[in-house]
């Protein structure tokens, strides 16, 4: 499997979003500027942290559905230290 990391410089409106304090808007800011990486980490912690919040349950089973990866909505997070 291959893979790589690209470096972006955040536009006007990305950086704005990755400065408040809303979880989820900071992980959609993301996905609409193809920051998947951010996106997916976001809504992951946001996920694990509050699972009973049913926004955010629906808007990671979109996002994880949306690339054909929906058989793992349900399957525990796990993080991995730096």
């Amino acid at each position: 499997m291959d893979g790589w990391i690209q470096r972006v410089e955040p536009n006007a409106e990305l950086a704005a979003a990755m400065k408040q304090p809303d979880g989820l808007k900071q992980a959609a800011a993301f996905g609409k500027n193809g920051v998947w990486y951010d996106c997916v980490a976001t809504l992951a912690a946001l996920n694990t942290v509050t699972s009973d919040n049913d926004t955010i349950a629906k808007e990671w089973d979109e996002l994880l559905s949306s690339v054909g990866l929906k058989e793992i909505v349900k399957a525990p997070v796990v993080a991995f230290a730096n």
